[in-house]
């Protein structure tokens, strides 16, 4: 029972601490893109926002096969990794329909 609750309070914090981290990533991006005016960058707000969404889950799953290495168990690591993704997709999505209903 411990462990379960440890899972759902890791769930929650990861879950909502991705869309901080995905705002921050968007932010940075953009700003990047705009200061920069390299042609590979992209020029359209969507494509910041899936690149940050990207770049998030993925440094995310970086650090949890990290904690593998060093004894966390599988189910926890796989628990982690639904929640980034969950939180990543969330958050996108959430931003995406924000800026489209203006």
């Amino acid at each position: 029972m411990s462990e379960l609750l440890h899972l759902i309070d890791r769930f929650t914090i990861h879950f909502f601490a991705s869309m901080s981290l995905l705002m921050l990533a968007f932010f940075a991006f953009r700003t990047a893109a705009r200061k920069s005016k390299s042609a590979w960058l992209p020029k359209e707000w969507r494509q910041h926002l899936l690149f940050a969404a990207i770049a998030v889950f993925a440094v995310s799953t970086l650090r949890e096969a990290w904690d593998v290495g060093h004894g966390q168990t599988i189910v926890k690591a796989f628990a982690d990794y639904f929640s980034w993704l969950a939180g990543c997709g969330v958050s996108a999505w959430g931003l995406y329909r924000f800026k489209v209903s203006d």
